[in-house]
C-alpha cells in the first residue's frame, strides 16, 4: 500500500542522518517534519540542514536528536482550518535566510497534530468522513463471522433492515452491497433503461453516474448552485428533454437538496425521482428526513 503524504514527510527522533536523508530523497520535497509520539509537529529538517552538518564533520550513521542544530524547532505551519488562499500565500513565501520557496506546509489541528501536508500540486485534502469504529463494532464483526453468515443473509442484516425502517418511520429497506447497487436497483425497478435520460448533478460521487450507465440510461450532467452544492433548480428545467425519464438528486456531503422544489418539477414534467442519500443518512430538509 502506498504511503500517505504524512507518512512520507514525517519522522520521529532519534533517527540517523542517513535515514532522514532517505526520507527526504523519497518524498522529493527537500524536507521532513519531526513529530512526537502523538503526531504533533515539533521540528523540521531540510536537506540543506544535513549538508551543513556533514560539512561540520558528522557521520551519516550518527543519530539526530531533538536538540540537534540540524533541527529547526519552529518550522512554518498553518491551522488545518486555513483556506486555500492562505495556504497558497504561505507557499509563495521564501525560506529565511534561504531564497527558495517553501515547498510544503503542514496543517495542524488545535493540539498541534499534523492532519495534512499542503504542496503546490496538492494544496489540501478534504476528508469526507472518518468511521467511528469502537469496541461494540468490533465485537459485532467477530460475532457475525462466528455465525458464518458474512454475506446476503444473517441476523445482522435482518436486524439492520428493521431498525432502519423504524428510523425512517416508513418504507421497505433492503440492504445491498453498495450505494451503486442500491441506485441501479432503484433505476431498474422503476423501468429506467436504454433510450432514457437521467438528470444528475455534475458535482457528485462517481457511483451516481455509474448506476445510470449500468442501467442502460444516459446521465445528463447538470450544474449545481453555489448555495447548496446540489442541483440548480433552473438548470434542471432547462435540461429536460423528451427522453428525460428521471431526476437523481444527490445530497452531497450531508447537504440536502431543495427536494420539495425538485419534486414539484418532477410532478409537473411527469418524471421519476431516485434520491442518492448515501452521504446524508440523518440529514433533514424542512424538518423531514431526506429520502
Amino acid at each position: 500500500m502506498e504511503k500517505s503524504i504524512i507518512e512520507k514527510t514525517t519522522i520521529t527522533l532519534p533517527s540517523s542522518f542517513k535515514e532522514v536523508l532517505k526520507t527526504i530523497n523519497n518524498n522529493k520535497l527537500g524536507i521532513v517534519f519531526v513529530i512526537d509520539s502523538n503526531g504533533r509537529l515539533i521540528g523540521s529538517i531540510t536537506d540543506g540542514d544535513i549538508r551543513r552538518a556533514i560539512i561540520q564533520g558528522i557521520k551519516l550513521e550518527e543519530d539526530i536528536k531533538i536538540n540537534s542544530s540540524a533541527v529547526n524547532p519552529k518550522p512554518t505551519s498553518l491551522p488545518f482550518e486555513s483556506d486555500i488562499q492562505e495556504i497558497l500565500n504561505c507557499l509563495d513565501q521564501k525560506h529565511v535566510p534561504y531564497t527558495s520557496h517553501i515547498r510544503c506546509v503542514p496543517l495542524l489541528d488545535s493540539k498541534g497534530k499534523i492532519i495534512d501536508i499542503s504542496t503546490r500540486s496538492r494544496v489540501r485534502q478534504f476528508p469526507i468522513s472518518q468511521p467511528g469504529i469502537g469496541t461494540q463494532e468490533l465485537n459485532n464483526v467477530i460475532d457475525c463471522v462466528k455465525t458464518a453468515w458474512i454475506s446476503s443473509k444473517g441476523t445482522y442484516i435482518t436486524k439492520f433492515e428493521k431498525l432502519f425502517k423504524n428510523y425512517l418511520k416508513n418504507g421497505y429497506p433492503v440492504a445491498v452491497s453498495s450505494g451503486t447497487t442500491a441506485l441501479q436497483l432503484g433505476l431498474t425497478t422503476l423501468g429506467v433503461g436504454p433510450g432514457d435520460e437521467v438528470i444528475v448533478p455534475n458535482f457528485t460521487f462517481g457511483a451516481s453516474i455509474n448506476s445510470i450507465i449500468h442501467s442502460g440510461a444516459k446521465p445528463v450532467l447538470v450544474d449545481v448552485d453555489k448555495e447548496t452544492w446540489t442541483l440548480d433548480l433552473e438548470k434542471i428545467e432547462k435540461s429536460i428533454t423528451s427522453s428525460t425519464k428521471a431526476i437523481m438528486p444527490v445530497h452531497i456531503y450531508g447537504q440536502p437538496c431543495r427536494i420539495d422544489e425538485i419534486v414539484d418539477i418532477a410532478k409537473k414534467k411527469d418524471l421519476l425521482i431516485i434520491e442518492d442519500c448515501a452521504e446524508a443518512i440523518g440529514a433533514k430538509y424542512k424538518n423531514r428526513l431526506v429520502g
